[in-house]
């Protein structure tokens, strides 16, 4: 059997050169391709790596949100979700307005009682109340349309107001009061000692006067005349009309006439007393009849002249 020629013959110098520019080229023509391949190796191992760290960043964040939700709720069923409606309303539950409005009706009612039941009368007080009232339902509509610090001080200016209208009704009625009480006495006391009843009378022609004073004004009288015959009494008595204050009498021959010059219109009186004195051919200017008052002095000098009057005793 032959060997292979190629075996066993040396290779030349130049061969082998030739043979390794033969294999550097071969190795040079395949290092491209494996290049390729560690690239490829290299983008598949980070596209997988990639993958790999957003599906677990994206599965942290799910399972992130679904534990803050799961907290969230949890929280929500132990939290009343009206406690803080609740604190607001118990911070804001006074509410001065209902107060106010409760203070306004008394003050109303009060008035009420001093028009209509009570004894108290004095006008000023009354129209002075009416202004308080008329302020303090201001105010109050008026704090109606602000907001709660608004209306706060208005109710506070609304509470001085009633206060003041509080004040001003005790002192006007305790002045009131203590009026009452010290000017009844001296009262009873002034009518003690100023009244006096006189009794004038003229015998010649059968004619009496009782009369009776207060500080020297003629408060009532009772005439009496006697007359000859019936029929002069009639005619006098033609010439008098009972009315309020006066009251007509006839006793026999006499005719009573009593004056209540508190009650007697004195115009009438005039008319009456200015008749009679003329068909009797008398007159009279009624210059004793001062601001609707018969003055006694002054009537005893002009009326009563030739009359003997002497003081009743009390």
């Amino acid at each position: 059997m032959k060997k292979n020629e190629n075996e066993n013959t040396p290779m030349t110098r130049s061969e082998r050169r030739a043979k390794e520019e033969e294999l550097t080229a071969l190795e040079n023509a395949n290092e491209p391709k494996q290049e390729e391949l560690l690239l490829v190796k290299e983008e598949n191992s980070s596209i997988t790596e990639t993958n790999t760290e957003e599906i677990q960043v994206g599965e942290i964040e799910k399972k992130t949100t679904s534990s803050n939700i799961v907290d969230t709720l949890s929280q929500n069923e132990n939290q009343n979700p009206f406690e803080d409606l609740l604190a607001e309303e118990k911070k804001s539950s006074f509410n001065p307005l209902t107060w106010v409005g409760i203070a306004i009706i008394l003050c109303f009612a009060f008035f009420l009682y001093l028009v209509i039941i009570s004894p108290y009368q004095e006008d000023i007080l009354f129209l002075i109340d009416s202004g308080f009232l008329l302020l303090i339902v201001f105010l109050f509509s008026l704090s109606l349309l602000f907001r709660e610090k608004g209306r706060k001080v208005l109710s506070l200016l609304n509470l001085f107001l009633i206060l003041g209208y509080i004040g001003t009704n005790a002192y006007f009625i305790y002045q009131w009061e203590e009026k009452k009480v010290v000017e009844t006495p001296q009262e009873k006391e002034e009518t003690t000692v100023y009244q006096n009843t006189y009794l004038c009378e003229k015998e010649d022609e059968h004619i009496s006067s009782l009369i009776t004073t207060e500080k020297d004004n003629i408060t009532s009288m009772i005439r009496k005349e006697t007359f000859d015959s019936q029929e002069l009494l009639e005619e006098a008595k033609e010439y008098f009309k009972e009315t309020e204050g006066l009251t007509i009498e006839v006793e026999d021959k006499t005719l009573i006439l009593t004056f209540d010059f508190q009650k007697l219109d004195l115009n009438e009186y005039k008319n009456m007393v200015r008749d009679y004195l003329e068909s009797k051919r008398e007159t009279t200017d009624f210059t004793y009849i001062v601001d609707d008052k018969l003055v006694y002095t002054t009537y005893l000098k002009e009326q009563l002249n030739g009359f003997t009057c002497k003081k009743e005793k009390s």
